[in-house]
């Protein structure tokens, strides 16, 4: 109340953010243009901490701006730290750069900004949408697109691997729009379903990762990101006991082999691929390579270290259980623990004879 205008509603983020994922606009009694707006974070005189403050109002009846700065309150900006302020998503809303989509449904979100499923109001096509709310991370939305269209122009659309239809990051809201898979990510979809699973449908669960990850190793594309949230898993409408999964979020990802960005430049993605960003420690510690984090370059290899560790988690049902030195207690099949061997050794040479030295003592 200390610095909003007249007729002008401001929330809190947290406020901000539950409200408008709940908050269906045909409840209001009023028209349905209604907006969502982050102003961006606020200093208030006799505070220590900032307070970031946003706004909800109706198209020509709120503000709809910042509040002006006052020796009260003013808006403060840090380097490391540059928002794209202004429009947020909301149930509900139309997307402005899409007229006719509606959002219908926050799925997640994360450092990037926010995932939202979508309804085209003519033909009724659902999509999901990936808002961007940092200027210097939507490289990573430009980055996805350009290397999905990469691995589609090598080997088509592949079942196991979400599609990207297009990117816009000409001015904000920045997002690229994707496949809706009807799903929960592995991560959601274990804590129901995993303590009753076969074994033998867990291992062909991690098979299929396995194969979408080998199509893009094939392509030169490293995932960089391979974790439980970035695995979609289906089931098969005409088989409840039946699943499939799809690999997502190829945001960090990158092409490993030069010879492929020669031999098929794409437009947009040479500025992408640096030394500094193929040893930067983006991605979940949890399933990360150790060469990541001791922050050397990104290989192939370090997809598969992620893969093992998945492998290791299906197998003793339980995603929240880390790979730790006496990991071998809860693997019980030999086969199985030489697969695991591989995929997380440090010097994959040494591990039949390392695997024969545990077996025999």
């Amino acid at each position: 109340m200390r610095v909003a205008l007249p007729r002008q509603i401001l929330l809190s983020k947290s406020v901000f953010d539950n409200a408008r994922q709940i908050l269906h606009i045909s409840d209001l009694e009023s028209h349905d243009s209604v907006t969502w707006l982050n102003h961006g974070a606020f200093r208030f005189k006799g505070r220590a901490d900032q307070l970031e403050i946003c706004e909800v109002g109706e198209v020509g009846a709120g503000a709809l701006r910042p509040p002006p700065d006052t020796s009260e309150a003013w808006r403060c900006i840090t380097p490391d730290d540059i928002p794209v302020l202004g429009w947020r998503p909301g149930l509900d809303q139309e997307i402005p750069s899409l007229p006719g989509w509606t959002l219908v449904e926050k799925l997640g979100e994360g450092g990037f900004g926010e995932v939202w499923r979508g309804k085209n109001g003519i033909d009724g096509e659902i999509r999901v949408f990936k808002f961007c709310f940092r200027a210097d991370r939507a490289r990573s939305l430009i980055r996805e697109a350009n290397l999905f269209r990469h691995l589609r122009q090598a080997v088509g659309n592949h079942p196991n691997i979400v599609q990207i239809y297009d990117v816009y990051v000409d001015e904000p809201p920045y997002f690229i729009s994707m496949e809706n898979v009807p799903g929960q990510n592995l991560s959601a979809w274990a804590k129901d379903h995993l303590d009753t699973l076969p074994l033998e449908s867990r291992l062909e669960m991690v098979a299929s990762i396995a194969d979408a990850l080998q199509v893009a190793h094939d392509a030169g594309i490293i995932h960089r990101d391979v974790k439980p949230t970035n695995i979609l898993v289906v089931e098969d409408p005409d088989n409840p006991e039946r699943y499939w999964v799809k690999l997502s979020d190829f945001g960090i990802g990158q092409i490993n082999q030069p010879q492929f960005l020669l031999a098929e430049p794409v437009p947009g993605y040479t500025d992408t691929l640096t030394h500094t960003e193929l040893a930067t420690l983006s991605g979940s510690r949890f399933y990360m390579a150790p060469e990541l984090l001791m922050n050397h370059h990104a290989s192939i290899r370090s997809d598969i270290y992620s893969l093992g560790v998945i492998l290791f988690q299906m197998i003793r049902g339980d995603l929240r259980q880390p790979l730790t030195v006496d990991w071998r207690r809860d693997i019980h099949d030999p086969l199985t623990a030489e697969d695991i061997d591989h995929c997380t050794a440090g010097n994959p040479h040494c591990v039949t004879q390392a695997l024969r030295n545990w077996q025999e003592t």
